[in-house]
């Protein structure tokens, strides 16, 4: 299981001269999925963000789907189908293929990958108690433990002739861009480095199916980036291009968001001096959270069952998990 840290995450609005961001009214919400919110908390309505009660988490170690949590950017592109979409890939000297769906489907291999995907805004709600944040305000259960099917991207990569013996494999990237639209950018993008995706222990996956069914809507059908390890923001959904390239991408959602800024930013001003400064988040660090009992429930009792998650990213493994009680004294 491989996974994440929590941090301080700041946005801000951004003016784009090549490409042109969508204002709230421009983006059409009138075609969302039907979803029953009754097993969901809502945390944003438009776009659609919404996590699990943390008893309905920890209920056991492979998360169903009802009770994933759902990060959108914008509006679910419904007119997405397996049967007629497909992802243009292309390589550092600009050639391109066009690779059907269905394709990736039949003519890779089909491989399995346990990962724990989560939201770098992920256990939010108690940095805000600390210090105003922007963003979706989350509690502890944006995270999900997901069986992703799918191809390997490295195979894919490989097929179009990008390996391991490519020059500079440092200092190369793989940019992914989203169907998905959002208001602060034309549309999702971000990337990964080139090293990771063509790693063989790296799993990073051309997903269509989550627990042994096709992806839904809300988690990216028919298409999407897995990339075990890594913060949730860079396994993209709805996927349309890969890209090789010689720099990161220039999307907001790499250059201007999920980074972590120094404590005394505080403002957006304040971070747009700091923005290009500071690297992108992409793998966690170790952390873990008790889930039940809740957070600062009392008891009398001398024996507690304790149950939540522990995690950890870049494939290093959780070896111990250490909990302490807090007596409180009676006045």
């Amino acid at each position: 299981m491989c996974t994440s840290l929590s941090s301080v995450l700041f946005a801000s609005s951004l003016s784009l001269k090549t490409k042109e961001r969508h204002s709230m009214t421009q983006l059409d919400y009138s075609n969302e999925p039907k979803r029953n919110n009754n097993q969901l908390i809502v945390r944003k309505d438009k776009p659609f963000n919404a996590e699990p009660q943390l008893s309905d988490l920890i209920k056991r170690y492979i998360t169903p789907e009802p009770h994933f949590f759902i990060r959108s950017h914008g509006p679910v592109p419904m007119d997405l189908e397996t049967e007629t979409h497909s992802v243009t890939v292309t390589t550092l000297d600009g050639t391109q293929y066009h690779i059907p769906v269905l394709d990736l489907m039949s003519k890779f291999e089909k491989v399995d990958v346990v990962m724990a995907m989560q939201c770098a805004g992920n256990r939010r709600d108690g940095l805000h108690r600390v210090k105003h944040t922007k963003g979706v305000i989350w509690g502890a259960a944006a995270i999900g433990n997901g069986l992703y099917s799918g191809c390997r991207l490295r195979d894919v990569l490989h097929f179009v002739g990008i390996n391991t013996h490519i020059k500079n494999i440092q200092r190369l990237h793989v940019a992914f861009e989203s169907v998905e639209q959002c208001e602060e950018d034309v549309c999702y993008g971000t990337s990964i480095p080139l090293s990771k995706a063509l790693d063989e222990f790296g799993d990073v996956l051309l997903a269509y199916e989550m627990n042994h069914a096709p992806l839904t809507r809300d988690h990216g059908y028919p298409i999407r980036v897995v990339v075990p390890g890594y913060i949730g923001a860079r396994s993209v959904k709805y996927l349309k291009s890969i890209t090789v390239q010689d720099h990161e991408s220039t999307a907001f959602f790499q250059q201007r968001d999920y980074k972590l800024l120094p404590g005394m930013v505080s403002t957006e001003s304040d971070a747009n001096a700091y923005w290009c400064k500071v690297p992108s988040i992409n793998e966690y660090n170790v952390q873990s959270y008790v889930c039940s009992p809740p957070n600062g429930e009392v008891s009398e009792a001398k024996m507690w069952p304790a149950q939540g998650y522990a995690l950890s990213g870049g494939g290093r493994s959780i070896q111990r998990v250490g909990m302490y009680i807090t007596q409180l004294r009676r006045g």
